[in-house]
């Protein structure tokens, strides 16, 4: 008799994030080896062994593009936090001194949809 799974694949994974056990490693994170000859660059919590722990192995078409992409990935924490600050100060401050047609002219409001559905989309929190 072959056992039924409790769970498909896909309430799994999403049970298994829901347990907090699927958050990111916390920043910073850098660009630490690149692999010139199989064109692989590497992203790490940390710059020293033993304590490091990959966060992703990025490939390329060449060697500069997996750099490049590499190096967006090792910046992903710091460029959150600071899409979550920019949010804060507009809605806070900044949103009490302008007029709400002022806010729609600039494209304020349009901004932060935008802020905020990338902030969703990097923490898989809506």
């Amino acid at each position: 008799m072959t056992p039924t799974a409790k769970y498909t694949p896909d309430e799994a994974f999403t049970r298994h994030l829901d347990s907090g056990q699927g958050s990111a490693s916390a920043g910073p994170w850098h660009l630490s080896m690149v692999d010139d000859d199989k064109g692989v660059a590497y992203v790490t919590d940390n710059v020293k062994w033993p304590s490091m722990t990959t966060i992703a192995v990025v490939k390329g078409r060449f060697i500069g593009e997996a750099k490049a992409n590499a190096r967006l990935i090792a910046a992903a924490p710091e460029l959150l936090e600071a899409l979550q600050s920019c949010i804060s100060a507009i809605d806070g401050p900044i949103a009490g001194l302008l007029t709400g047609d002022s806010m729609n002219d600039l494209g304020v409001y349009d901004t932060l949809d935008i802020a905020r559905a990338a902030i969703t989309q990097a923490t898989g929190l809506g």
